[in-house]
């Protein structure tokens, strides 16, 4: 029977995700430490195929993000990916992979929940498009 063990993954500090908040400050800003995604909490990830796709969260109490990281199990590097037309900074959402597709539901910013459903196509990596969104009731 072998025991589980957690492992750092290689990579970090130089691309791991840094939010954009951090961007903005400047990363290397004196008390910041480049080694991931500095409190970045309460987002949603999923795994497709080898990679582990990122979203979302809130950093601190009043700073909401919208990012989308992707880290290459196989490398274990990360990207951002940057795509028009997305969704909108939020924290607390969900998110899910159903055939080739990334549905994100949900969230909030700024003490607003929304009930949007947004849907990315990952399913061509040169094409990586975001389909649209859906109000849900």
């Amino acid at each position: 029977m072998s025991v589980a063990a957690w492992r750092s993954i290689k990579g970090q500090p130089e691309d791991a995700p840094v939010p954009k908040i951090r961007r903005y400050l400047g990363a290397r800003q004196k008390g910041y430490a480049l080694t991931g995604c500095h409190g970045c909490r309460y987002h949603a990830s999923v795994l497709y195929k080898n990679e582990v796709y990122l979203f979302g969260g809130q950093q601190g109490s009043q700073v909401f993000l919208n990012d989308l990281w992707v880290l290459n199990a196989e490398t274990q590097t990360w990207k951002e990916l940057t795509l028009p037309n997305g969704p909108g900074p939020r924290c607390g959402h969900s998110a899910s992979i159903v055939g080739n597709k990334m549905y994100v539901f949900g969230g909030v910013a700024n003490k607003v929940t929304n009930k949007e459903m947004w849907i990315l196509d990952l399913g061509n990596p040169s094409k990586r498009i975001v389909l649209g969104s859906l109000l849900c009731h």
